[in-house]
């Protein structure tokens, strides 16, 4: 199965608006996305859907077009933004009409080849491969396109979907009153905001952290109240200072870790045992998280280590006999079909010993001094790997790139 590349745009040919289109309407992170006729026909479309709403999409409507002609009938298909057409899926068989709430803007390079585009998530739809759907359970390669922007997609919706476009009006406008913060905004904290975004706001005169969610998200709320709810005796689970229909609020923490995903920086063996801490106080709990990985946590002068995302907490329905069967930290049962963040299931192996530089067993159970040991030579390796390779390479200078995986445990 093939990536997605983008393929042309003529911005030479914009869509000339439909009749009728109410100029007043907010139609920001609004867009159409097609699907070939080989992947409905195949049966792969029905997947596109849940693709999307995963990374940040609401889905507004899908038509079904394949039973009466193309959605590129009658309009140039050089106005779709492409994701590695061909001549045979250069027809479009099905619409789905999305919007986000959350538009980026396109960067440089993607405005340089792509000037009418308006929301750089659009070409992060199209480029990634589809086989990371539901963290790779499925293959998925349903020849995606999409309208470049925003008055683009209000007018193939006019074209093409007439019918649907008053409740469409509607259903937007509830969307983005749903998801608007009625206080003030002190600071934009979002990441991804692929299921909530995040912000920073004033409560009872202190700073607070406001975690909106979009309609569509409400599962990934309700773990959240939940478990800040019944864990409440884990100390590095953060407080719910309150909570309503789509939204909580928690505490704001001054982080001092700051991490980043520096492979030539490890974390302090404190944090790194504190964190082990937590994820044995949730298996003690009876409960696991799956996306448990070092930015997820911040470290605060006051308060200590903090747990700061909540959305992917399950409840075991058998608790593992022993920690080191714990799902947090040792990965999933093949059988597990709950919710699964986006990529890789998070392990202690994939992502905490890169960061560590001891293997779980080392941590929990290794003598201190034996421990410093341990990370010490796991630097030296690393460092003396990396400059073997770039003298490999004929490189003069050292670039802190990610090396290949070492066992901290075979080093002595």
């Amino acid at each position: 199965m093939s990536d997605f590349h983008a393929a042309r745009l003529s911005a030479e040919q914009p869509v000339v608006p439909a009749p009728g289109v109410e100029a007043e309407m907010d139609v920001r992170g609004l867009c159409v996305f097609g699907i070939s006729r080989t992947a409905v026909e195949q049966g792969t479309a029905s997947q596109v859907p849940p693709f999307l709403e995963a990374r940040g999409w609401e889905i507004l409507h899908v038509e079904d077009l394949s039973a009466g002609g193309t959605a590129t009938n009658g309009i140039h298909p050089e106005l779709w933004v492409r994701g590695e057409p061909t001549c045979a899926d250069s027809q479009i068989a099905m619409l789905v009409a999305a919007l986000s709430l959350n538009p980026s803007p396109p960067s440089a390079h993607q405005r340089a080849k792509y000037p009418n585009l308006d929301n750089g998530r659009i070409m992060a739809m199209l480029q990634p491969r589809f086989s990371d759907l539901h963290a790779q359970r499925q293959a998925v390669d349903p020849r995606l396109a999409a309208t470049a922007n925003a008055d683009d997609a209000v007018t193939y919706l006019q074209l093409l979907m007439p019918g649907p476009m008053d409740d469409l009006r509607a259903r937007i406008v509830a969307l983005r009153n749903a998801f608007r913060t009625p206080q003030p905004v002190l600071r934009d904290l979002s990441r991804r905001a692929n299921r909530a975004k995040v912000e920073l706001v004033e409560h009872e005169g202190q700073l607070a952290v406001r975690k909106t969610f979009r309609s569509s998200q409400s599962r990934f709320l309700e773990r959240e109240v939940a478990g800040r709810s019944e864990l409440r005796g884990i100390e590095s689970i953060p407080e719910l200072l309150g909570h309503g229909d789509n939204w909580i609020l928690t505490p704001f923490y001054d982080d001092t870790l700051r991490f980043q995903r520096n492979p030539n920086r490890l974390l302090p063996l404190s944090v790194a045992k504190a964190s082990v801490r937590t994820a044995q106080e949730l298996y003690r709990a009876g409960y696991f998280l799956l996306d448990f990985q070092p930015s997820n946590i911040l470290v605060d002068r006051h308060h200590g280590l903090k747990v700061i995302d909540l959305e992917f907490l399950h409840r075991y329905e058998a608790v593992p006999d022993s920690f080191e069967q714990d799902f947090t930290l040792n990965g999933l049962p093949a059988e597990f079909t709950g919710d699964l963040p986006l990529g890789k299931c998070r392990t202690y192996a994939t992502h905490w010993q890169p960061y560590v530089g001891l293997s779980l067993h080392s941590l929990l159970n290794d003598p201190v001094p034996v421990q410093h040991l341990k990370r010490l030579r796991y630097r030296l390796k690393r460092l003396t790997e990396r400059i073997r390779r770039k003298a490999a390479r004929g490189v003069g200078t050292i670039s802190l790139t990610s090396p290949r995986p070492i066992d901290p445990d075979s080093l002595g």
